[in-house]
């Protein structure tokens, strides 16, 4: 058995181009309750994580 060509394809929104394989990951850009939180929070939360990060990688 010969394989079966799809004509379907898929823009990704990261790299803009079009793909004639299957789509693997649907992710969000980020979780749902994220976006709950107000954004100068959310920049606030986002420093805070970079300094943990930071400093465990010093470690």
């Amino acid at each position: 058995m010969g394989k079966k060509s799809s004509k379907r394809k898929w823009r990704c929104r990261c790299c803009g181009e079009l793909h004639p394989d299957l789509p693997m990951h649907y992710g969000a850009a980020a979780p749902v309750l994220w976006f709950l939180i107000p954004e100068l929070e959310r920049e606030q939360l986002q420093e805070i994580a970079e300094l943990v990060m930071h400093n465990q990688q010093d470690k």
